[in-house]
């Protein structure tokens, strides 16, 4: 475990995630899942070389402010809340990358669109201030979930 702070991202549900910082960013989960009396779930830990996490997150929750329910609380799922880091990061000047060892798997998949989709996709990403591919996942969630393949 690292002994500079690293910024993390807990979600509670779907559409509620915390962004702050930690040394130990699993004893801060439990921390806030004995506080919340609810189950959390650590999904995400950037660390950072060349940067200050402080910054970042502080930098994080501008980006995130319109979400902002509770504190260090957003309105936001997971993926979001990824990006404003990743954002931050990026607007500072500073990398930052995520410790695999408290990752989420996700499953990979490749897929072909025309020149003029994927060009929309990007500027809609844009405006959305998420990745590409965050929006896709977004999009797929949406209807899976709108046409009873997957739980609400």
């Amino acid at each position: 475990m690292s002994r500079r702070p690293a910024v993390y991202v807990i979600r509670q549900r779907a559409d509620l995630s915390k962004v702050g910082i930690s040394i130990s960013p699993r004893r801060r989960l439990s921390d806030l899942t004995r506080e919340r009396k609810t189950k959390l779930h650590l999904d995400f830990v950037g660390e950072t070389k060349d940067g200050d996490a402080r910054k970042i997150e502080r930098r994080a929750h501008q980006i995130l402010s319109e979400r902002r329910v509770d504190g260090e609380w957003f309105a936001t799922d997971v993926s979001a809340a990824v990006e404003a880091v990743i954002a931050a990061a990026n607007d500072l000047g500073f990398t930052i990358a995520e410790n695999m060892a408290y990752a989420d798997v996700r499953a990979m998949l490749g897929i072909r669109l025309a020149p003029d989709l994927k060009a929309a996709l990007e500027r809609a990403a844009k405006a959305d201030r998420r990745t590409v591919s965050n929006l896709v996942e977004k999009i797929l969630a949406d209807w899976l979930k709108a046409n009873g393949f997957v739980r609400k």
